[in-house]
């Protein structure tokens, strides 16, 4: 479908933001609401904050940074989804364009 409309006709409807930078952030979700004002956007700004919106939430989306602040990444959130069974559609974003982490 176009523009993007094929967000909520039937597929997703609750995402979850990971992003450290408060600002892109921010930006993201502003975006994305504007493309498709009726998602309901929730929030995390790393590694563990996301992991407890994952232990108590469902969600049908999730966009994910790949850099996170501290030790860990959007790999390591992405294994322990695995590891926890929990299913959540995925899109992963990086500022980086070296051909190891696109791989």
């Amino acid at each position: 479908m176009c523009n993007g409309k094929w967000l909520l006709h039937g597929y997703f409807k609750n995402v979850l933001l990971v992003e450290d930078e408060g600002l892109t952030r921010s930006a993201m979700k502003t975006l994305i609401l504007a493309n498709e004002p009726l998602l309901e956007i929730d929030e995390a700004d790393g590694f563990e904050q996301a992991k407890a919106k994952l232990s108590t939430n469902t969600y049908d989306l999730m966009f994910l940074d790949y850099h996170l602040r501290g030790q860990t990444t959007g790999m390591d959130l992405l294994n322990w989804l695995r590891e926890e069974e929990h299913e959540v559609q995925t899109v992963m974003l990086s500022a980086q364009d070296d051909r190891d982490t696109v791989l």
